[in-house]
């Protein structure tokens, strides 16, 4: 099953006859699980310029996630690993531009010796949406911290389990209430719980949409405690955009968005600093209010308008520079 995300005559022909009837300028690639680097070589045999962009560790590693199935980070790789990413690492060198969204992912794989050939830059996701109008946090009896995401343990969700009950039972922090929102395998111990503290955690589920928006709406602080290096998790650029502060573990590209001091605070992602920060924002009304403030302020950099303009300078250059080529 892996091998064959090495190469695929099927996603070969595919490519193939796509280019042949578009004639593109630039293909663009976001993924190839599935499709395998044979796209990379059909646009190279009709002298097209490859863009790739890094949403995970899909060519260094075959769970993605650059972690064991214990949890732990993956520093040895065992050799069927090391063959398998040296198959995918090999065919980079089709590839005329690389972005990512952190720099975290992007340096892990330039240092793997992935892109040879190709200019790297970090590309950050965008807000899909920034509200015109925020809600007034000042006057609020409660306080109320979220998570969105995956309901699982490389998102840190189990660390956060165990920290909660901690918090909670501090009276400084009986103010304080908690909503999870999300599906995962760790959803029944989110359950449980939600049982143990009834009217101070929530599990909705999945929230899409204005139930999404309403909750964000009545959010005060985002925790996002990943454990494994986590490329750029939208979620922060959700808090952002509803300017509230963000609890972020200091792994992948969550620190390179969310500054400590600034839009938020950065941990270690163990218990003891996970629940003082929580207590922190739970008593510390004045910084919490300033972290989200500045946090509004830093969606501004992360538009949609920004992140397209920066792809297509890159879509221009290199359409250029195949151009030259083709000349010379």
């Amino acid at each position: 099953h892996h091998l064959a995300a090495v190469h695929s005559p099927r996603w070969l022909r595919i490519a193939r006859e796509v280019i042949a009837a578009f004639t593109p300028d630039v293909v663009h690639t976001n993924t190839l699980v599935g499709m395998t680097p044979a796209v990379w070589q059909a646009a190279r045999e009709a002298g097209v310029p490859v863009l790739h962009t890094l949403r995970d560790y899909h060519l260094l590693c075959p769970r993605t996630t650059l972690q064991r199935s214990d949890g732990s980070e993956c520093t040895h790789p065992p050799l069927p690993c090391r063959v398998l990413a040296g198959l995918k690492l090999r065919r980079t060198r089709m590839v005329r531009g690389v972005t990512a969204p952190s720099r975290w992912v992007l340096q892990r794989h330039l240092d793997a010796g992935a892109f040879p050939a190709a200019r790297a830059e970090v590309v950050p996701n965008a807000c899909e949406a920034i509200p015109d109008a925020l809600p007034d946090r000042t006057g609020r009896d409660r306080v109320r911290g979220v998570f969105l995401g995956q309901l699982s343990a490389h998102k840190g969700v189990a660390l956060l389990l165990d920290a909660l009950p901690e918090v909670l039972a501090d009276s400084d922090c009986a103010c304080l209430d908690f909503t999870f929102a999300g599906v995962g395998p760790l959803a029944d111990r989110v359950r449980d719980l939600a049982s143990r503290f009834p009217g101070r955690v929530a599990y909705p589920g999945m929230v899409t949409g204005q139930v999404k928006a309403d909750l964000l709406r009545a959010a005060d602080f985002v925790v996002i405690p990943s454990v494994w290096n986590d490329n750029f998790p939208r979620t922060m650029l959700d808090a952002c955009a509803w300017g509230l502060p963000v609890i972020g573990s200091r792994r992948g590209g969550i620190p390179e968005v969310i500054r400590d001091g600034r839009e938020g605070v950065i941990i270690e992602p163990d218990s003891r600093e996970l629940v003082a920060a929580m207590k922190t924002y739970a008593t510390d009304h004045a910084l919490r209010l300033a972290h989200g403030r500045n946090a509004r302020l830093h969606a501004d950099d992360y538009t949609l308008v920004r992140q397209a303009e920066r792809f297509l300078e890159l879509y221009r250059d290199l359409a250029a520079t195949a151009s030259r080529r083709s000349d010379s």
